[in-house]
């Protein structure tokens, strides 16, 4: 019986992590699809990050789905023209790629505790 809540909150972390993933898509969407005024992108890149500092904080896993976060950063940033803006873009872009080398200090497991 344990294993079984174990999984079924292992299955909804996991689904609401997959959710914050499309969440933080969604909304650096608006920077690659509509003209934007220069200095706009630092307020939303830094939103985004709080979603991801907020999973790492939670001991959730790097999950391979934020790989398109990553490419939609990338876009941001080259069509970034101010360097305030390109700094928060590298900063953001470094915690993810951090995160992701962590990977495999618990394989197969969303929590850290659960090994």
């Amino acid at each position: 019986m344990l294993l079984i809540v174990i999984f079924s909150r292992s299955q909804l972390v996991t689904e609401a992590q997959l959710f914050g993933v499309e969440l933080s898509d969604a909304i650096l969407s608006l920077l690659t699809c509509h003209h934007r005024h220069a200095g706009s992108s630092e307020p939303i890149v830094e939103l985004v990050k709080r979603l991801f500092v907020a999973q790492k904080n939670l001991s959730l896993q790097y999950m391979p789905e934020i790989s398109s976060t990553l490419l939609s950063l990338f876009v941001v940033l080259i069509q970034s023209d101010l360097e305030y803006e390109q700094l928060s873009l590298l900063k953001l872009l470094n915690f993810l790629l951090k995160w992701k080398s962590e990977k495999g200090m618990f394989p197969n497991s969303h929590f850290a505790g659960m090994n």
